[in-house]
């Protein structure tokens, strides 16, 4: 997260509508957008998973991260995890999968040509052991700083 301390990013996760396909009572989606390890978001029921991440204006993210830890979570980790993106839900397309091994960090997410989205919704498609709920401790989105992005623009013209 260096590239906020430098003035190339910002935190944009604030700034947009929160909601999850299912939670347990104490743990819902409002502790994943803060700034707690120690707090997570739990869900119940049956796959996949989902946080989704709803933008009022279209929004250009650079970034994604997403802290689990496999030490205190054991098999509610994600293992498997879907990024997927669209202005709704009727247009939204898988942009990546990324498979987890017993992470105990941030897992960061490089979108290489920022994209502009109104939504965002991440997927947890399968959990270590197979375990039916699954726990998402943190996610933060990032954005180009406008000074920046116009600069990745115009070097972007030049290839």
């Amino acid at each position: 997260m260096k590239d906020i301390r430098a003035g190339k990013e910002r935190e944009v996760g604030s700034k947009a509508t929160w909601s999850v396909s299912s939670w347990i009572p104490g743990h819902g989606v409002r502790l994943l957008s803060g700034n707690n390890k120690n707090t997570y978001w739990k869900s119940c029921g049956t796959f996949p998973h989902l946080v989704n991440i709803q933008f009022r204006n279209e929004t250009v993210i650079s970034h994604v991260y997403i802290y689990v830890d496999y030490a205190l979570d054991k098999c509610y980790t994600p293992s498997i995890i879907s990024i997927r993106t669209g202005s709704n839900f009727d247009d939204l397309e898988e942009y990546k999968l990324i498979e987890l091994v017993r992470r105990r960090y941030w897992i960061k997410i490089r979108i290489p040509d920022p994209l502009k989205i109104n939504l965002l919704q991440i997927a947890v498609l399968k959990t270590n052991d197979d375990c039916d709920d699954c726990i998402i401790r943190l996610i933060k989105i990032h954005s180009p700083t406008p000074k920046f992005y116009r600069t990745y623009n115009i070097l972007k013209l030049w290839r």
